[in-house]
């Protein structure tokens, strides 16, 4: 047998005790992990700082809805100096996403999520009328197009229908 195959009784000794503490942090961190979970499933988590959070259902839910507003005619946001605001189209039934496409057309989608009636009845009491249109949904994208380069569209269209 080759002499550098054997270990010496130090390199045995210590090769054992190397394993034997490897295996015990290894069970102590299993047992550690699993003792935490299930402290945590039953509910024996320590409440008394201020920075923990509730249990699910331990508190009243908290609803608040926005309040959805037009422009007065003359009425338009503020924008920073040296720079205007300007109407470039309106009367759109509930827009969600705009983009340009590379001729400089503007695309918009009117779009609503359908709403049975008992929920619109029930949205109407908690206020989420206020914030959410329960109209039907107009289901269509929109084209607007300025073709003199005023920076207004002159050729508004339906591009695509539901």
């Amino acid at each position: 047998m080759n002499k550098n195959m054997n270990m010496s009784h130090e390199g045995k000794t210590l090769f054992i005790f190397l394993i034997r503490v490897t295996f015990f942090l290894v069970i102590s961190i299993a047992i550690m992990s699993c003792t935490s979970s299930k402290a945590i499933q039953k509910g024996n988590v320590d409440h008394s700082s201020d920075n923990t959070l509730a249990q699910p259902y331990e508190t009243k839910s908290s609803m608040n809805f926005s309040v959805v507003i037009g422009w007065e005619d003359l009425e338009k946001p503020v924008a920073p100096s040296g720079f205007n605001v300007t109407k470039y189209a309106d009367s759109f039934e509930n827009p969600r996403w705009m983009v340009t496409t590379p001729n400089g057309d503007i695309l918009v989608a009117e779009a609503n999520t359908y709403h049975p009636p008992l929920e619109k009845f029930l949205g109407t009491i908690v206020g989420a009328n206020k914030s959410n249109s329960f109209n039907e949904s107009a289901d269509r994208i929109t084209l607007l197009r300025d073709t003199d380069g005023d920076g207004f569209p002159d050729i508004r269209n339906i591009f695509l229908s539901d």
